[in-house]
């Protein structure tokens, strides 16, 4: 919450507590069950701020990480889409229930907004009817130079927690993968890792990737404190996109 920048209050801690225990933005657990953000009313209108705010494809994904601008549009689409329903709740009463449902949802996109503004980014996402978050964060040194830390949930792989440093067209890859969810004779990740280095000598010209990995039992994001002191290169970005590409599929 500090981080963010959030009044440490019990329905900013509950709120955001809840977030982190599920992995799943509230918001859109509501949308799979039919009320608002993603919902198939918007959906069918490309051009409304809930279509805009619900990523439910690798594709929509992709579109998302294409450059910051994209992603700045997501969280403020999340936010205006929110407010929509708490405003539509003056007019058309709910229940407790779905009205406590709304705080929180409001309470988590302002926090994961606030952390975007740092480069800290918790990208919600839908995939085989399951909400989940992609948590992305950026350190960039130069135009050319900088670092990606990634941690995504994957259904062939488990969670994978993966960190590349950028220096010009050399990169080098560092993926904690679960070990409890794939069997140690399971070396299935080395195929989508040579898509990977397939992807990125010829999507970003890089001339050497290395790619090493390790099993462990707990998969823990890589953070960088500093994320917001630069901003990131629009390069870092498209890589980003690439790396999140190929595992989303899996």
């Amino acid at each position: 919450l500090r981080r963010a920048g959030i009044n440490e209050n019990i329905g900013n801690i509950n709120a955001v507590n809840e977030l982190l225990a599920t992995g799943e933005l509230m918001a859109y657990t509501r949308a799979l069950k039919g009320k608002g953000i993603g919902s198939a009313e918007a959906a069918r209108d490309k051009n409304s701020t809930e279509a805009a705010a619900f990523i439910d494809s690798k594709e929509k994904l992709s579109e998302v990480l294409s450059g910051r601008e994209k992603l700045e549009a997501l969280y403020t689409n999340l936010e205006e889409a929110i407010e929509s329903s708490l405003t539509d709740t003056d007019e058309v009463p709910v229940d407790y229930d779905t009205f406590e449902e709304l705080r929180i949802s409001n309470r988590q996109i302002r926090y994961i907004s606030n952390l975007a503004r740092k480069n800290d980014y918790r990208i919600p996402y839908v995939k085989d009817g399951k909400a989940g978050l992609i948590n992305l964060t950026f350190l960039s040194d130069s135009k050319d130079k900088g670092k990606i830390s990634i941690k995504m949930n994957t259904s062939a792989y488990g969670e994978l927690s993966i960190e590349a440093k950028v220096n010009g067209k050399d990169m080098s890859i560092f993926v904690k993968q679960d070990a409890n969810k794939v069997h140690p004779d399971d070396h299935s990740i080395y195929k989508s890792f040579g898509e990977l280095e397939t992807a990125l000598k010829s999507g970003h010209n890089m001339d050497s990737v290395r790619i090493n990995t390790v099993r462990v039992p707990d998969v823990n994001y890589v953070t960088y404190e500093n994320s917001g002191a630069s901003v990131p290169a629009d390069e870092l970005y498209r890589i980003a996109q690439t790396v999140t590409g190929v595992f989303f599929g899996k």
